[in-house]
């Protein structure tokens, strides 16, 4: 469980916002090179990398071509966790749809409208790309604000990560707003999230019940685009609604 006093440090943090870039257990040197190259077309500054099974060298290096200063910058973690710290909004990318109604995890949003909101928030971006071999997991899937799919043909809906990357970078660029309004923090968006699960185990809810339900939260949270104020309007709601239990 995380401390709340923990919680108030990194809802009070400033962030700059610059647009990033998670790779997840990246599998192959080259597409790292071609990457870098995609991410300065479109603006994205920081390549993150989750526990890479690589190294990069020449034959990404050839690939990055001016992109140089991206590999030259690469920050390296060993967790997914570790790299969504470093962002306001963590967007999931798979080529899988939700396989019935009740899987609110993979329930996708199209990159276009993904795009749209994101270009009305000022915000810290993070696309999360998965592995090469099998994208993400589940549970890392659920651990982003949202999941966001390209349309592809269903004989053949699996893109190259570098593929993919380069139409999400595209619709961000092309839909960024000079009105943005100033998102509100990972930081901010947790505490709600805390403060709502602290409500919820105070209800006749199974644990399957909760967890279900703290997943649709997350999903609205995400595809939202929740700015500050909004935040922190939910924020003083839910600790009303908390005093009550409280006091019950």
């Amino acid at each position: 469980m995380v401390c709340r006093s923990n919680l108030i440090k990194i809802y009070e943090k400033e962030v700059l916002y610059i647009n990033k870039c998670i790779v997840v257990e990246p599998e192959i040197e080259g597409n790292l090179g071609f990457l870098a190259r995609t991410m300065a077309n479109f603006n994205f500054k920081k390549l993150i990398l989750v526990n890479p099974k690589i190294k990069i060298g020449e034959e990404a290096r050839n690939r990055a071509v001016h992109a140089q200063d991206i590999l030259d910058n690469v920050k390296i973690v060993g967790k997914l966790e570790e790299a969504l710290e470093l962002v306001d909004f963590g967007i999931g990318t798979t080529g899988l749809e939700a396989d019935s109604s009740s899987n609110v995890l993979r329930n996708t949003m199209d990159v276009r409208e993904m795009a749209k909101r994101a270009g009305e928030v000022e915000g810290d971006i993070g696309i999360v790309l998965g592995r090469e071999s099998k994208g993400l997991s589940n549970e890392e899937l659920s651990m982003c604000d949202m999941v966001v799919k390209v349309p592809t043909s269903d004989d053949y809906p699996v893109m190259n990560i570098t593929h993919a990357a380069g139409i999400v970078f595209y619709e961000i660029f092309r839909e960024k707003s000079v009105e943005a309004t100033k998102a509100s923090s990972r930081g901010e968006k947790k505490y709600v999230k805390h403060i709502f699960k602290s409500i919820a185990d105070n209800l006749d809810y199974s644990e399957d019940e909760t967890d279900r339900i703290m997943q649709c939260l997350n999903n609205f949270i995400g595809r939202s685009f929740l700015d500050k104020k909004e935040a922190n309007t939910l924020i003083g709601f839910f600790k009303e609604v908390e005093k009550n239990f409280e006091g019950d």
